[in-house]
């Protein structure tokens, strides 16, 4: 959930006190497993039910957040340090990645992703052959911009010699392209199945989920 998202449900809360509204609004945050929204929620609403529910949420994030961090990469028999590492086009930062990658860390996944990983003075270089060497999966959001540019380019070459042991690591999303447009860029990647951007932040961080859960 963005800033502005959060903010219309704050105004909403406001705006209509009933019992209805407040309830719809507190499974929409709920829903979101946003943890700013949901530490929004427990000060805005102080029944024992609703901080019961909010609790939970909390704790369940923190839970997924300290699963992923012993997780273990059983092929190599070592933990991986990050959950997926996010490959995109820095122009389509604004339009869409920005937000995923806050949502994949407000659920509680282990995200790289050069606004979190990298500080002042970091090799870029080694930070992202690290993350890329250290991430279970590579969410590769493919676009117009993802396909003029070298860097971006580079880091999926290096999830695709990842593959080649065997194990899948690339989770294709389309952002703002068709299959068409994927084909004349590698026909290999064409045919994954991948999920557009089209359908939603939502819909794309559940599919995530629901392959960054299978063994």
């Amino acid at each position: 959930m963005d800033e502005k998202e959060l903010e219309n449900l704050k105004w909403l809360w406001g705006a209509d006190s009933s019992f209805s509204n407040r309830n719809r609004l507190s499974n929409a945050i709920l829903d979101s497993g946003d943890m700013e929204a949901l530490k929004w929620l427990w000060g805005a609403d102080s029944s024992f039910s609703n901080r019961n529910r909010v609790s939970n949420a909390i704790l369940t994030i923190k839970k997924n957040r300290e699963d992923s961090n012993l997780r273990m990469d059983k092929r190599s028999e070592k933990y991986s340090e990050y959950d997926c590492f996010i490959c995109h086009a820095s122009e389509d930062k604004e339009s869409f990645v920005r937000n995923l990658a806050k949502k994949l860390d407000n659920v509680g996944y282990n995200v790289w992703y050069d606004e979190f990983t990298l500080t002042l003075g970091d090799s870029l270089r080694r930070k992202i052959d690290h993350g890329l060497a250290n991430s279970r999966f590579g969410v590769v959001v493919l676009s117009k911009y993802f396909f003029e540019k070298k860097w971006p380019q580079d880091e999926l070459d290096g999830l695709v010699a990842r593959e080649k042991l065997g194990k899948k690591v690339i989770l294709p999303i389309w952002h703002g392209v068709t299959k068409e447009d994927v084909e004349k860029f590698s026909p290999i990647l064409a045919g994954r199945v991948a999920v557009s951007t089209d359908k939603g932040l939502d819909y794309v961080v559940n599919e995530i989920t629901r392959a960054m859960k299978q063994k």
